[in-house]
């Protein structure tokens, strides 16, 4: 790789405020982030969301014009047992772009990754085991991000109930969700 090749990373992390929202394309009143940085951890914030909901993060602003996403696209997400004992048995990771026009693209995806990962309740703690599941994406055919285009990522995941839950909480000590997106100009 010469050095005029060379991608920049940009890494992100979602969370939930409650009491902000962002309008984009198809995204209307869309609470789920994608930023550089936690907010102030004494910001109202909601921590989890169903596994079985599918959750959109966007990363709401540009980062030029025209842009490329290009080489190993890496992260990590946390899910939890919440109110019962539960299982994991797949997830899937999907970078995608939504335009104003709202068009809508899905990039590169995980795929379907299985890993059957039960998650234990602990009733009179009131906790339950938390499983973090690192992932890389290949994205080695440039994908082209233009003006009035923003990334967002896509978390899905099958469960065996509704006791498990997708973890996003703001706090920079301990990230839920974190990407790492390699961009270049």
């Amino acid at each position: 790789m010469s050095l005029d090749d060379q991608r920049y990373y940009e890494t992100l992390y979602g969370f939930y405020p409650n009491h902000w929202s962002f309008n984009f394309g198809l995204f209307s009143a869309h609470h789920y982030t994608l930023d550089r940085d936690y907010i102030d951890s004494s910001c109202d914030t909601t921590d989890s969301t169903l596994a079985s909901t599918t959750v959109s993060f966007l990363y709401p602003f540009y980062t030029k014009k025209i842009y490329f996403v290009e080489g190993v696209i890496k992260g990590f997400v946390v899910y939890e047992a919440s109110g019962g004992a539960t299982q994991v048995t797949s997830y899937r990771v999907t970078l995608c772009k939504m335009g104003s026009d709202n068009s809508d693209e899905e990039l590169v995806s995980t795929g379907h990754v299985i890993v059957n990962k039960a998650l234990a309740w602990n009733g009179g703690l009131g906790i339950g085991d938390s499983v973090c599941f690192p992932f890389w994406i290949d994205c080695w055919e440039e994908k082209k991000i233009e003006d009035e285009e923003r990334l967002y990522v896509k978390v899905e995941a099958v469960c065996t109930n509704v006791h498990c839950v997708l973890l996003h909480g703001n706090d920079a000590s301990l990230p839920d969700f974190k990407i790492e997106i390699p961009i270049r100009g």
